[in-house]
């Protein structure tokens, strides 16, 4: 094969190319060696470089795999760990110190659980800051002292109410604002984020046409809404079909 002189040139630059990058790599790279994890709000990598156990606020309340856990991360100074495993300020820790059964939370459920009661009505998703029941450990009462489950009152908690109408389903935390027949042209844009009164809502594929008593009914049922076209040949909408609609497959007499 004869090299022209433009080939020749190219070659030439190549060859000077992978010189020069090798060149450099040969001075510039090092030896590879594990990467340490990123750590957490809160927390410094552990200065001895090898894995260990923490400091806990309450150690008695922390599980065992949390408590015994070797970490590449610890608390910064002036911090403890707390019974979820978070990193929390001495003061705001021994805030909780002489309180039974609970340990400071930056975020906590603002209805935490309780003995005999399955659901919680008015709850808000936004979190709570403070003492609260530590892991394992229930309200004996709304605002009660922590206990465990063995201790809470013997007694089933009462079963979720029933629902009257068809298409209907119980919930504990309804959205304050729904849609319904009403506003589905204009929908609610902003909702509070917290649970409503406990009710029965429409299932899914169901709105409110009438909210006392309630009465749930196809999206396209709504009175007012016009419904989309059928899509198939010989085909035509109706708000009321038959139960048993004639198909080829029978001839018999439809009740």
């Amino acid at each position: 094969m004869r090299l022209t002189a433009v080939t020749a040139t190219h070659l030439v630059a190549l060859i000077l190319c992978v010189e020069k990058v090798t060149s450099k790599c040969t001075k510039t790279c090092a030896s590879c060696v594990p990467c340490r994890r990123s750590c957490g709000p809160d927390e410094v990598a552990s200065p001895v470089g090898v894995r260990q156990q923490d400091n806990f606020c309450k150690p008695k309340l922390t599980n065992p795999s949390e408590l015994n856990k070797l970490r590449e991360c610890l608390c910064k100074p002036g911090y403890l760990r707390n019974a979820w495993g978070k990193c929390v300020r001495k003061e705001d820790c021994y805030s909780c110190l002489h309180k039974a059964n609970m340990d400071f939370n930056y975020c906590s459920s603002s209805c935490p659980q309780t003995c005999g009661v399955l659901e919680h009505r008015n709850c808000s998703i936004l979190c709570v800051r403070g003492c609260a029941c530590a892991p394992g450990y229930s309200r004996l009462s709304p605002g009660g002292p922590c206990v465990r489950p063995d201790q809470c009152p013997i007694g089933s908690p009462a079963p979720a109410p029933t629902c009257p109408g068809p298409h209907q389903i119980y919930t504990a935390c309804p959205s304050p604002c729904p849609i319904t027949c009403a506003n589905l042209k204009n929908p609610p844009i902003a909702c509070p984020a917290i649970c409503g009164d406990r009710h029965c809502v429409c299932v899914p594929g169901y709105l409110a046409a009438q909210e006392n008593p309630l009465k749930c009914v196809p999206i396209d049922e709504c009175p007012g809404h016009k419904p989309s076209g059928c899509r198939g040949r010989y085909q035509k909408y109706t708000t009321c079909k038959p139960r048993c609609p004639a198909t080829c497959a029978s001839n018999a007499t439809r009740i």
